[in-house]
């Protein structure tokens, strides 16, 4: 995982505080990758996130986030794959509700989520 391409593993943003609107606010390029970073607007308005394959939150932009509630994060299948081993920058998440960790990640220390206000 490159440094600062985070968002190469975004696999959708959502905004679900109005229902009457509810939308995947950030469309993915046709090969899946986005070229470039969301918006801080967009950042900002997401409540629900997913990464695929992502490896490190630290340059994930967790506290441009303030609605964010909830973050789902899949591995990349296989036995070889690079996996998230640390939960590091979490504590940045600071409305977050629901953390949803599919298996076969590589965290051992949960002590982090003990940082969330």
């Amino acid at each position: 995982q490159g440094k600062n391409e985070w968002w190469k593993y975004l696999f959708w943003i959502l905004d679900e505080k109005d229902s009457a609107t509810e939308s995947n606010i950030d469309s993915l390029s046709e090969d899946g990758v986005l070229s470039a970073p969301p918006s801080d607007k967009k950042l900002s308005q997401g409540t629900e996130v997913r990464f695929d394959w992502l490896t490190s939150l630290i340059e994930v932009p967790l506290g441009k986030m303030p609605t964010l509630d909830t973050l789902d994060l899949y591995p990349r299948e296989g036995k070889n794959a690079s996996k998230l081993s640390s939960l590091d920058g979490i504590e940045r998440a600071s409305g977050l509700i629901k953390l949803n960790v599919e298996r076969n990640q590589g965290i051992s220390d949960l002590g982090l989520l003990s940082k969330l206000p």
